[in-house]
């Protein structure tokens, strides 16, 4: 069977089990998107239309607790009688009243219970409220229960509105209950903006807790629970004559109230006026029957206010399986459109070239090198086509001339093998001669021998030339050390000691007093004049030591390195000035500090470049550090100088370990 057939066969087998897939998965998966969909649209419903609400509301209860916190009505209310405390107060409450939405504010005072009503008049309207008068007791409960504020659906008789109100509590200095104030939001507001405009399929209840229905579509339920009494007014358990239904929203409210109680215990719970409770309410939803049809309601709590937004959403109406039939029947157009796209492209962009290509093999493998295809595209089967013919094209050639071409080809390798062992000769010899060049510039043993009684030389460069070198020239009067260590390695940092070299042995012989402080400054001074690199910043660190002969008092300078002094079992560390030697931010103005130890009987020193203390090793490659140097020297000081030197290299050996040498090294120690 060829290619083409077999790949028109999969297509086609694919596409009918990715189509009884689709329809399969379809109606297994439909009822429980649904039912998915419906339970989030109707908690996001319930959340929309409570913020909807608290942004209605909180307006206008962030303005009751200004009103109820303001210091010029809290006086009148003191005292009631004060002629120009209530003019003054009238005056205050009416910049508030103009503020509330309905403009209308009103203030109850618990020692006289006058109940006044601001509306915009010459002057309020005034009412004095008998707890035993029904319609009165509600400012009488919020006395006795109330803290801050609460609110409540009910119809003022003095202006003849049923609003819901917001009853925040006023208190006098002393933290007493003085006053109820506030505002209200007219009840047909909430109705008609947020209740009554809804989506078909959408029913929205606003109760409290006992399920007592304060805003609904129902406007004469609405308006009769605002009148009644507690026992008379209707329930939303009432309105919907379903057992199950009320048990879970019992259940539901329950769950919200003890969520919040026991927020408000741990103390998670903060809530300002005029704050989202987007983040902090919970919604629960569940699955309900109502006359027939699938529902599901979704119950929200805001705290603040008291109330359960409940949202009922009839699944039917919102969406529904057949809505997706169009999706379906999409989907199987556009598989098939596809598939034969698919069989279309594969065999003129596939197959067909395939076809050519293997015709063309089978003219090779039959001895007939010259076939060769049109390039005609420049992807993947254009590179394998122009691939075949560079194939077809070397193996033509390769057939008439191989013998010449290998001996061409081992000709050329043979030529530039000598050619890279001649130059690799130069470079080795231009080495060992640098090499040559560089000891010749450092103190034979000889001089050490003069100069001290005991001595340890350590020095290692990382290649065969490098950029550490050691100083040492005797005077009538002086022995001047020094540690060195040039900026770079190999050749390039032996060229810098040279030149280092030259400007020391310049200064000690100009010095007429060689102080080493003096000398490092002048040392500074030459190297930035000689190197004036543009590119790049090299410069050099140094130990300097200045050794009088006649009294054996030792001073020292240091840029960048420090001595090291062994004395009765401990290590003393004189560490150098920061500033080092020639480099860009190094100033010629700069004064280097110079150390004097005047007994110098039992001490031994030390100076080492950092390629020591830098020396990679351990369990984790770290250096090896002036700590470890330091103990080092502690555990060995008192040993004969080329002991100390013995036990140095075993010690550094051990810690290196495996690792490589990171750097040029560079150790002296020695004795008077």
């Amino acid at each position: 069977m060829k290619l083409r057939t077999r790949f028109l066969l999969v297509v086609s087998v694919l596409y009918i089990l990715v189509g009884l897939g689709t329809v399969y998965l379809f109606y297994s998966v439909t009822g429980d998107v649904i039912a998915g969909f419906a339970e989030r649209f109707a908690a996001k419903e319930a959340q929309i239309q409570k913020n909807r609400l608290l942004t209605l509301i909180d307006r206008e209860v962030v303005l009751s607790g200004r009103l109820a916190d303001d210091y010029v009505i809290r006086r009148w209310v003191l005292d009631e009688n004060n002629e120009e405390a209530r003019k003054t107060a009238y005056l205050q409450i009416e910049g508030y009243r103009k503020l509330a939405r309905d403009k209308e504010s009103f203030l109850t005072i618990a020692s006289s219970q006058n109940y006044y009503t601001f509306t915009g008049g010459s002057r309020p309207v005034v009412a004095t409220l008998k707890a035993e008068v029904p319609e009165h007791r509600w400012f009488f409960q919020t006395m006795k229960n109330v803290d801050t504020f609460a609110l409540n659906t009910d119809k003022d008789l003095l202006v003849q509105r049923t609003k819901v109100w917001i009853n925040t509590i006023m208190r006098d200095h002393a933290g007493r209950k003085i006053a109820v104030v506030g505002s209200g939001v007219n009840i047909t507001v909430i109705l008609d903006e947020i209740i009554g405009n809804q989506e078909p399929g959408i029913s929205v209840y606003l109760v409290d807790e006992k399920g007592v229905i304060q805003a609904s579509e129902d406007h004469e339920v609405v308006l009769h629970n605002a009148q009644a009494l507690d026992a008379d007014k209707i329930t939303i358990f009432t309105v919907m004559e379903q057992e199950r239904f009320g048990e879970d929203l019992k259940a539901a409210i329950e769950r919200l109230r003890a969520d919040a109680a026991e927020n408000r215990k741990s103390g998670s719970e903060t809530i300002e006026i005029g704050q989202s409770e987007n983040e902090q309410d919970d919604v629960i939803t569940f699955p309900v029957t109502l006359k027939g049809r699938t529902q599901v309601a979704a119950v929200s709590y805001m705290r603040h206010l008291g109330w359960y937004n409940v949202v009922i959403l009839d699944v039917g109406r919102v969406i529904s399986g057949r809505e997706f039939l169009p999706i379906l029947i999409g989907l199987f157009i556009s598989l098939l459109f596809l598939s034969v796209l698919i069989g279309l492209l594969m065999h003129r962009l596939v197959l067909r070239p395939l076809e050519r290509m293997t015709e063309a093999t089978a003219e090779v493998a039959a001895g007939r090198y010259g076939i060769r295809l049109p390039v005609e595209r420049s992807d993947e089967i254009g590179r394998l086509t122009s691939s075949f013919n560079s194939m077809a094209g070397t193996i033509q050639e390769y057939t008439t001339d191989l013998e010449a071409k290998v001996q061409q080809r081992t000709t050329e390798l043979q030529s530039a093998n000598t050619a890279l062992r001649q130059s690799q000769k130069e470079i080795d010899e231009s080495i060992r001669y640098a090499s040559m060049i560089q000891a010749s510039i450092l103190p034979d043993t000889t001089l050490f021998e003069s100069c001290f009684s005991e001595y340890l030389l350590l020095n290692r460069p990382k290649l065969v030339v490098g950029g550490d070198f050691h100083y040492l020239r005797l005077t009538d009067s002086s022995i001047v050390l020094a540690v060195v260590d040039c900026t770079g390695h190999g050749v390039p940092g032996a060229f810098m000691t040279m030149t280092a070299a030259s400007a020391l042995n310049h200064i000690v012989e100009s010095s007429p007093q060689l102080n080493p402080a003096t000398m490092l400054s002048e040392l500074n001074r030459i190297m930035k004049e000689t190197l004036r690199f543009k590119e790049i910043d090299a410069g050099l660190d140094i130990g300097l030591c200045v050794i009088d002969r006649q009294s054996k008092g030792l001073s020292y300078s240091g840029a960048g390195l420090s001595l090291f002094e062994f004395r009765d079992g401990n290590v003393l560390e004189h560490r150098g000035d920061i500033q080092r030697i020639g480099y860009r931010s190094s100033s010629t103005d700069f004064a280097y500090q110079a150390l004097t130890i005047g007994n110098l009987s039992g001490s031994s020193f030390y100076i080492t470049t950092d390629g020591i203390l830098d020396e990679p090793g351990g369990s984790k490659g770290f250096g090896f550090g002036s700590q470890r140097f330091q103990e080092m020297i502690r555990e060995n000081g008192h040993r004969p100088m080329q002991e100390q030197q013995s036990a140095f290299e075993r010690n550094l050996r051990e810690y290196r370990g495996d690792y490589r040498q990171r750097d040029d090294q560079t150790l002296i120690g020695f004795r008077l």
